[in-house]
């Protein structure tokens, strides 16, 4: 099968499995009775086709056609006016009355001054200095995810989404009896064996594999869109490192201050609309309002309400200083999913939090 008619077999196939998925819930609601569910299963959608998170690995490169960004290259001459003047200085007060004497000073000087003028350039490459602030963080990782964008090396994605269970990842609200409780944690866990969710080692035997050399970088952070990054306020950071390595890499990682709701970028849009959706894709509410608010899931779920809270996401890149290539990335979104209906047969319940954690891991890069 030729990559053209994979790929397109391969978008039909998140189309059915997104239908699928709703129609499926749609069912589950019925007999289950819970709006989350609903949310849960847009969320894991948007995230199989977007970048809820992501991860990238690859070696150093070795294409001899690399063209450096020299934006961070200073260059740096040797400080000789000090030796200059000590040595004019000394000249100075040692005159000597026989004139030839003294152009042999002269001459010396001016030759020691030349020699200088023809030393060596020193280059500095600021990238390599490890005392950086929030905006420096901020510009660095928009440069080395938009010369990704540009570049367009080859790799190989790996996506997958998990539903974690346990008291910190899932706690019921107040309203919803032992077993309403029940039931909901039971189609909680069945919804991770419907396909509406894809499971890690599924993504692992199943990567989507991007070709060296072709311009369509949809699939790569951030998702289908013409850059990489899209933040610029330093205030979105919380926390960051940045690192040189043993290697002559560098390894930068920040993490996000949570928002709630975030919206991604509009298509064709130049400024995001929060500082999640500079970096990731989040779902959008109004996309997920479309299925949640839907007639018929609101025969069987009354006075819906839910909520998203991005928190703790991180993002950790390794990259070459010279070159700007990428040589690790790595973004971890975690959502809090609140939810709460008056559903049929069961009343009022609802989940408190449910964690919902998408990772995708891009390797193999080619340049």
């Amino acid at each position: 099968m030729s990559r053209n008619k994979k790929v397109k077999k391969n978008q039909r196939n998140i189309k059915k499995g997104y239908i699928a998925g709703c129609v499926a819930l749609s069912v589950l609601l019925a007999v289950s009775t819970y709006i989350t569910v609903v949310v849960l299963s847009v969320v894991a959608e948007e995230s199989k086709k977007g970048n809820l998170i992501g991860t990238v690995n690859n070696t150093a490169p070795t294409d001899s056609n690399i063209v450096y960004d020299n934006e961070y290259i200073q260059n740096v001459v040797p400080d000789n006016s000090q030796n200059n003047m000590n040595s004019s200085n000394q000249n100075n007060a040692n005159v000597n009355p026989n004139p030839n004497v003294n152009n042999q000073i002269n001459n010396n000087v001016n030759n020691q001054q030349n020699n200088n003028q023809n030393a060596p350039v020193q280059q500095i490459n600021t990238l390599k200095d490890t005392n950086k602030s929030k905006a420096d963080i901020v510009k660095i990782y928009a440069d080395v995810m938009n010369t990704a964008k540009k570049r367009a090396p080859g790799f190989t994605k790996i996506e997958y989404q998990e539903l974690p269970d346990g008291e910190e990842n899932r706690v019921f609200s107040e309203g919803g009896d032992k077993a309403g409780d029940e039931a909901v944690a039971k189609m909680l866990n069945f919804v991770q064996t419907m396909g509406v969710f894809v499971p890690k080692e599924e993504a692992e035997a199943n990567p989507y594999v991007h070709e060296k050399g072709d311009a369509d970088m949809a699939r790569f952070p951030v998702f289908d869109r013409e850059k990489g990054s899209y933040l610029t306020d330093p205030e979105s950071i919380e926390s960051y490192t940045y690192k040189l390595l043993p290697n002559g890499n560098v390894r930068m990682s920040f993490v996000l201050v949570p928002e709630n709701n975030p919206e991604p970028i509009g298509e064709n849009e130049t400024v995001a609309p929060s500082y999640t959706g500079a970096v990731f894709s989040p779902m959008s509410k109004a996309r997920i309002d479309g299925t949640v608010y839907h007639p018929i899931v609101t025969v069987f779920a009354k006075d819906i309400k839910y909520s998203l809270r991005y928190h703790d996401c991180s993002v950790v890149v390794e990259f070459n200083p010279d070159t700007l290539e990428i040589v690790y990335l790595e973004q971890i979104a975690r959502v809090s999913i609140k939810g709460s209906g008056d559903v049929v047969g069961l009343g009022k319940i609802g989940l408190e939090r449910q964690e919902l954690i998408g990772t995708v891991i891009v390797k193999d890069l080619k340049y």
